[in-house]
């Protein structure tokens, strides 16, 4: 990570600059609801061009994001928040918190010739949308900046702050690596409240890789923007179930349903289901027959799933991420019944 502290600025989107000839960022003005002074503003400067090749960035958009992380950032204050660089708190993971897959994911230019072709066409629609539509909030994830003591060289509001790293920052190369940190990803996300809906941004550089340690480190021997630990198994062992509000106490009646999807027999031994806060709960000596499933009754000594909203990993003895689901509050609310993946 940067030398600036990691966290998100909620706000409204008051007013934009387009990057421009060799320009390497877009750049967003937020404001803090109910304040109209200059100084409850913030610039978030977007990255739309890496200034090293290949200069285009990979660029997801989901326009209709559901995920935990989205009740947390609801309960933050107007303005900039600090966020701990940890699962369950706001923070973002691309390689961890499934937030995102690497296969949705797609090499975008900064401009291109033609009509809505290109990144700055991407987040113009986004932030045209936001700035005229009142009801919309938006999130910028990322590091902040400042107070500078100087005006805002884009917006000219005073004291010059904001924020900046709106993409992924981990598995970088080079120079970069300073900045590895897991649990401390930048992204956009944009509440439209009257709608109940939100839309998320995701970005990254390409040669930067989804295999990292626990550090945030590219692990060795990998290729540039691999796919997360767990591609040669992703797809055979699915989680396709749980049961996240079971009837009475949650503790040692939650449980997870897998399916082997290969036409061959899984030893799961070492395998673990891992909640959002890391925690684990082991698989011991469970073996899949081919095409065969599995419910697994969590102890609660372990793997836990709270009803406000989580995510589920299936982890394999080697450590690597086989498969990744998320839920929300609203898919936990009914008790006795199972959430379908």
């Amino acid at each position: 990570m940067g030398n600036g502290a990691y966290g998100v600025w909620k706000g409204r989107a008051v007013g934009s600059v387009p990057a421009t000839g060799t320009r390497t960022h877009f750049q967003l003005r937020l404001r803090a609801d109910g304040h109209h002074a200059p100084s409850a503003d913030a610039r978030v400067a977007i990255n739309v061009r890496s200034d090293t090749n290949p200069s285009e960035l990979l660029y997801s958009l989901d326009t209709d994001f559901r995920h935990p992380v989205t009740g947390h950032l609801v309960g933050f204050p107007w303005g900039f928040s600090p966020m701990r660089g940890r699962p369950g708190g706001g923070a973002i993971d691309y390689v961890r918190g499934g937030c995102v897959k690497r296969e949705h994911m797609v090499p975008l230019p900064c401009h291109a010739p033609g009509p809505d072709n290109d990144l700055c066409d991407a987040i113009g629609r986004l932030v045209l949308h936001a700035t005229e539509t009142p009801r919309v909030i938006v999130y910028a994830v990322g590091e902040h900046w400042g107070p500078d003591h100087r005006r805002d060289k884009h917006f000219n509001f005073y004291p010059a702050c904001g924020m900046h790293n709106i993409h992924m920052m981990q598995g970088n190369v080079g120079r970069f690596m300073r900045d590895d940190a897991p649990w401390s990803d930048g992204a956009l996300f944009f509440q439209d409240v009257d709608r109940g809906r939100w839309t998320a941004l995701f970005l990254a550089f390409q040669p930067q890789s989804w295999h990292t340690d626990e550090h945030g480190h590219a692990i060795p021997d990998t290729p540039p923007m691999a796919e997360a630990p767990g591609t040669p198994v992703e797809g055979l062992v699915r989680i396709v179930a749980a049961q996240v509000n079971p009837k009475g106490s949650d503790a040692g009646h939650e449980t997870v349903t897998l399916i082997n999807r290969s036409p061959l027999g899984l030893s799961l031994a070492g395998w673990t289901i891992v909640d959002a806060r890391g925690r684990a709960e082991p698989l011991h000596a469970l073996f899949l027959n081919p095409g065969g499933a599995a419910t697994i009754t969590l102890s609660g000594k372990g793997a836990q799933l709270p009803n406000g909203g989580g995510t589920i990993t299936l982890v394999d003895a080697q450590g690597s991420r086989v498969h990744h689901v998320s839920y929300t509050r609203a898919q936990a609310q009914k008790q006795g019944w199972t959430v379908l993946f």
